[in-house]
C-alpha cells in the first residue's frame, strides 16, 4: 500500500464522544510497542528476584538480552505474537496502535469491545497482508470479562 493510499484510508472512529485515531505502525510506534515488551519481560523477571538466587537472577537477565539482541521482542517476532493474543498484551498493543498513552487497560477493552470490528475494518485496511495474524478485538476484549 502505497504511503498516499494510507493517508487516505479512513482511519479514525467515535466511541462516547471522543475521536480515535488507529495509527500506521511507523518505526517509532514499532519502537515504542519493543520496549513495552521488553519492560514488561524485565518488570517480570524482577518479580522472579526474590524467590531465585542471585546467579539466577542475574542469567534471566542475561537470557534476555540475548532474546532482546535475537529480536524474540520484535513486532511480527515470537514474544509479539504470544503475547498480543492475551488481554493485557491486545490492551497494549492497541494503545500503541491508538498512540494513546492515557487509556488504562480495561478502557482499551470496552473500546475494543464496543468498537471491534470498526477496529477490525481499520486495522485491515492498514495491513490487509496481516489479515490472519492481526489481534481479534471482540475475543481479546472478551477474555478479561
Amino acid at each position: 500500500m502505497l504511503a498516499a493510499d494510507l493517508a487516505a484510508a479512513p482511519q479514525e472512529f467515535e466511541h462516547d464522544g471522543k475521536r480515535y485515531r488507529l495509527h500506521v505502525l511507523t518505526d517509532r510506534l514499532r519502537g515504542k510497542w519493543e520496549r513495552t515488551l521488553q519492560r514488561i519481560a524485565v518488570e517480570n523477571t524482577a518479580a522472579l528476584k526474590p524467590h531465585i538466587t542471585a546467579a539466577e537472577y542475574r542469567e534471566a537477565l542475561a537470557d534476555l538480552r540475548r532474546d532482546f539482541g535475537a529480536g524474540l521482542y520484535a513486532f511480527g517476532g515470537e514474544v509479539h505474537g504470544r503475547y498480543v493474543e492475551t488481554p493485557a498484551g491486545f490492551a497494549a498493543f492497541l494503545r500503541v496502535m491508538l498512540d494513546d498513552d492515557t487509556l488504562t487497560d480495561d478502557a482499551v477493552l470496552a473500546l475494543a469491545a464496543a468498537k471491534g470490528d470498526t477496529i477490525d475494518a481499520l486495522f485491515q485496511s492498514l495491513y490487509p497482508g496481516l489479515k490472519d495474524s492481526a489481534p481479534d478485538p471482540q475475543t481479546a476484549a472478551g477474555a478479561k470479562a
